[in-house]
């Protein structure tokens, strides 16, 4: 909560304060966050290994500290060289902290009630939000090269914390998933039970799910960073007021994702998906013809609702398509094709900006590949293990 508080959702509010200091395009300043991302995309394969073979604790300790240096080394950013290789130093320390490690650890450690608790850790994440006017009044009071070093201090605090109690997996703790015995041949079958990353990677669903997401990773990413700029530039809010608005979205993907959570376990994954999705295109649409606060309020916290709702069930539905065995690894591998969409989403929204005066274009082009991400996502059914292979 706290690191992506400071680290992820505040990223808007950081760009207008850069814009004001040093006159940097948004195509400059979310170019760095976009490089971040594919940076992301580029390890995660390599992290879902690295928690498959070390467990999460490990994992997670060296994401904390990386994201705390970061910060701090935020202080003394002049030139875009600077701010290119803070954001990246912060977004290594982001990706091993969030990306892959403590996904793996809830598909490894629950079964009956996977989603529900994916739901609960990924509410974690979106509450977060809560904190982007705290954080976006400190860095205009402050100065962000005072409230970044300081939150980043915090963060290292308490992720270093909440690693403490993890675990790969139950079984070296001679447990079995939902706190069963891990000694019976069942515990151990469920173990190793799963498609390894060859054989994911031979299905449609593997890529339905993988490219799905990767449109919708670009429309998350594209918001996350530009809200802000965009309210602050046509709603004429305060830096702290259009703050305001992201902790309603945010609040609304907290209340979604235990939503999702609770669902998740009792009815259909993919057709639930598919129905939250689609009606992301309407609340895309509140943003793109809408030029009022209220309608800004509205699409926050409905267009937060339905992300929360469907987020933990397309990170669970892959454990129930693949199985325990290879899980980080193949998560890892899923983030890569998404992070591709994420780069592009900072990328392609910031120069549409620049160019057309304003954001409207590129909320077409969120609501076409919401769109695409429906019909991808719709093709995703469960593979058939041994008969489905691509072509």
């Amino acid at each position: 909560m706290v690191a992506s508080g400071v680290a992820f959702h505040s990223s808007g509010a950081l760009m207008v304060l850069l814009q004001d200091e040093f006159g940097w395009s948004k195509a400059l300043i979310s170019g760095a966050f976009a490089l971040s991302t594919a940076q992301g995309a580029v390890l995660a394969p390599f992290q879902g290994r690295l928690v498959d073979r070390f467990g999460p604790r490990a994992v997670v300790r060296a994401g904390a500290i990386l994201l705390a240096l970061g910060l701090v080394a935020a202080r003394w950013v002049a030139v875009p060289v600077h701010f290119y290789l803070v954001v990246l130093l912060v977004g290594l320390g982001y990706t091993l902290l969030f990306d892959v490690a403590f996904q793996t650890a809830v598909a490894h450690w629950f079964r009956r009630r996977r989603a529900a608790a994916m739901g609960l850790m990924m509410a974690g994440f979106g509450a977060g939000g809560a904190l982007v006017p705290a954080v976006a009044w400190a860095m205009n009071d402050w100065g962000w090269r005072t409230a970044l070093p300081a939150g980043g201090a915090l963060v290292a605090v308490v992720a270093l914390a909440a690693a403490q109690p993890l675990r790969r997996s139950p079984e070296e703790m001679g447990l079995s998933p939902d706190g069963g015995d891990g000694a019976s041949a069942t515990a151990r079958a469920s173990a190793a039970a799963g498609y390894t990353v060859r054989q994911a990677l031979a299905t449609r669903a593997f890529w339905a799910l993988a490219l799905g997401q990767a449109c919708l990773t670009f429309v998350a990413s594209a918001i996350s960073v530009h809200l802000i700029p965009h309210t602050v530039a046509k709603l004429r809010l305060s830096l702290e007021g259009s703050g305001a608005l992201v902790t309603a979205l945010l609040a609304g993907a907290v209340a979604g994702q235990l939503i999702g959570g609770y669902i998740g376990d009792r009815v259909d994954k993919r057709r639930t998906i598919v129905l939250f999705v689609a009606a992301q295109i309407g609340t895309l649409a509140l943003l793109a013809f809408g030029g009022t606060l209220a309608m800004a309020l509205l699409f926050a916290v409905l267009q937060g609702l339905l992300f929360g709702v469907r987020s933990p069930l397309l990170v669970d539905i892959r454990a129930d398509y693949f199985g325990r065995r290879a899980y980080g690894a193949i998560w890892g591998l899923s983030l890569l094709v998404m992070n591709v969409g994420g780069m592009a989403g900072m990328v392609v929204t910031g120069i549409l900006a620049d160019r057309f005066g304003g954001y409207q274009v590129a909320f077409f082009v969120m609501m076409g590949l919401t769109a695409a991400a429906t019909v991808l996502l719709a093709a995703s059914r469960a593979p058939q293990r041994g008969t489905e292979r691509m072509a």
